[in-house]
């Protein structure tokens, strides 16, 4: 990974291999963020997506082999028990033109990814919500 700011906003390049949400959970310990907007293109060869089920109140998870394009990334860092935490949504096209999209729970890049972390003046905090079971955001 190849990372640097760019006036308050980081720019990364992941190489080919490499595991896109370990790599921007070290960006976001590294530079201390507690709450960023992130974004980003590039390309993929395997992911693990995640689908949230909102009748059974839990992710289901299938695993994709590419190549893919990564037509979008876009998610959020907060804090959640005092560690940075990266949400995470992704859109894969494929060489059919098709797309799939989901919770991107582990994505290894194919050839190259470009991304941009936003990090925001205020901390965000994540706290558990009975009625969705998941993590939101609030004070």
């Amino acid at each position: 990974m190849k990372s640097r700011k760019n006036g308050h906003i980081i720019e990364f390049v992941l190489a080919q291999g490499e595991e896109l949400v370990q790599e921007v959970h070290k960006i976001l310990e590294e530079h201390k963020i507690q709450s960023a907007r992130i974004q980003g293109i590039g390309g993929a060869k395997q992911c693990r997506l995640g689908f949230y089920n909102p009748q059974i109140k839990s992710y289901e998870f299938r695993n994709f082999d590419g190549p893919f394009e990564i037509t979008s990334l876009l998610g959020n860092a907060t804090m959640i028990d005092g560690k940075a935490f990266a949400h995470l949504h992704i859109n894969l096209g494929d060489s059919n033109f098709k797309t799939i999209g989901g919770h991107a729970a582990e994505v290894i890049i194919y050839p190259t990814f470009e991304g941009f972390i936003e990090p925001l003046p205020k901390p965000s905090t994540r706290h558990f919500d009975e009625g969705t079971q998941l993590n939101l955001i609030g004070e």
